[in-house]
């Protein structure tokens, strides 16, 4: 991995320590952490001031695919190809608990903006929610029509964005437990408005100044479209 100044595009440092390709890092809410996840098979912590190495999470049997920092900092999670998600302690670097329920590769990991919640993308066209403090499944979103490679909630929690294939789908995460079949018509309504891609879209992320009652603007996804060529370890 390497680190770069944003202000002046100056190579700061490379990050060794890894053994296989390395997927997915996310920078800790105060800063001052790295974490990254790799194709063998685990997470590692780092200082993002000097670079060293603070810890390496071993658990997951095969490769990890994304890793997140909960919004305080306190908690880790991350997904893999072995189809389970894991949630760490940050600071005592322990496990706590193995969310189990995919039945395929789970590529995608995202805390929503309160830590209360746990959203998951899997190679079996699912999105799964969690409870992030007991670990309960709370519901599973279905009617993807490809492998899901990306989630990401907005700002204020409400929308749940997700990509499959060449399609964007979007949910109102606050009324899935009213009604799922609403919660796929609403994000069917808006899958209209946003353009297909050319190709298989892999990631997606959302503005920080989010307007929820912008519809058709609200949204601004970064994402990268290239076709998947991942093998299985």
């Amino acid at each position: 991995m390497k680190l770069w100044d944003a202000a002046t595009s100056a190579e700061l440092r490379t990050l060794k320590g890894h053994t296989s390709n390395v997927w997915s890092v996310a920078f800790s809410p105060d800063g001052r952490r790295l974490a990254s996840a790799s194709d063998d098979h685990t997470v590692k912590l780092w200082d993002a001031a000097t670079g060293e190495e603070l810890r390496t999470l071993k658990g997951h049997t095969s490769g990890v695919w994304s890793v997140a920092f909960s919004p305080d900092g306190w908690w880790l999670v991350s997904a893999s190809r072995d189809s389970t998600v894991k949630l760490w302690d940050a600071e005592t670097f322990e496990e706590l608990r193995t969310l189990k329920g995919h039945t395929s590769e789970v590529a995608s990991v995202a805390f929503s903006p309160d830590g209360r919640r746990l959203a998951s993308a899997s190679y079996d066209q699912t999105v799964k929610l969690w409870d992030a403090e007991t670990g309960e499944e709370l519901r599973t979103l279905k009617g993807h029509t490809d492998w899901v490679s990306s989630v990401a909630f907005s700002p204020d929690g409400r929308w749940l964005a997700a990509c499959a294939g060449d399609l964007v789908y979007l949910y109102d995460s606050l009324r899935l437990d009213e009604d799922t079949r609403m919660a796929h018509f609403l994000a069917r309504g808006l899958i209209d408005e946003l353009k297909r891609h050319d190709a298989v879209v892999e990631a997606i992320a959302q503005k920080t100044n989010w307007n929820p009652a912008m519809r058709k603007s609200a949204l601004e996804f970064v994402e990268r479209a290239a076709l998947k060529n991942r093998t299985a370890d």
